[in-house]
């Protein structure tokens, strides 16, 4: 969002968000299909107050996140509208020291954010295997892949974690050594990769 508002958006930027579109779960396609199934059969079958919440959830934490990064942009970046002269304003509000304190903070959380999604990924991915496979075999079979496909998605994300923590030296260093040494040995390949403007 920052780089498209501050104009320095290209080519690598929209190849980026379009490469992503093919990581969204597809409840996020199916959401306008599922509210309008929900919406005529409202009658029929009405909402329990755990399915009301939850919907009340699905829209206000979007909103929420959405809203705070809307007022920090204005508040950090001192945006302002010049009616006079139809151009937006800003300026930078904080100094490198705190910029690189606050980077020294948010590092870490990034990290433990990514554990607790993928863990999180990783079990609902096995109950499904367990709880919602028919047949034993089958049941065998997706389990086995599920643990299998498991295993690659946390190998990939812990030597990604290296170059997630280039901008941050502190957390670099508190990563552990099997990463860094699993990551150079696969750098060759380049499997993973810093972000273009934090490359080295």
């Amino acid at each position: 969002m920052l780089i498209i508002m501050t104009g320095n958006y290209n080519f690598f930027n929209l190849l980026t968000i379009t490469l992503c579109i093919g990581l969204l779960d597809d409840n996020f396609f199916l959401f306008a299909k599922s509210s309008t199934y929900h919406r005529a059969n409202k009658k029929s079958s009405p909402k329990g107050l755990g399915s009301r919440l939850q919907d009340i959830l699905r829209v206000s934490i979007p909103l929420a996140v959405v809203s705070y990064m809307a007022y920090m942009t204005v508040k950090l970046f001192a945006l302002s509208v010049d009616t006079k002269n139809y151009s937006v304003n800003s300026r930078i509000v904080f100094t490198k020291k705190q910029f690189y304190q606050w980077l020294e903070q948010i590092m870490p959380i990034t990290i433990y954010l990514g554990v607790a999604s993928l863990g999180l990924e990783v079990l609902i991915a096995l109950l499904r295997s367990v709880l919602y496979e028919r047949g034993v075999f089958r049941k065998a079979f997706c389990t086995a892949a599920t643990v299998v496909f498991s295993l690659v998605a946390v190998f990939m994300f812990t030597i990604s974690l290296v170059p997630h923590s280039y901008v941050d030296n502190q957390a670099h260093q508190s990563l552990p050594k099997y990463a860094k040494t699993w990551h150079s040995k696969l750098e060759p390949f380049e499997i993973t990769n810093s972000y273009g403007l934090f490359r080295t």
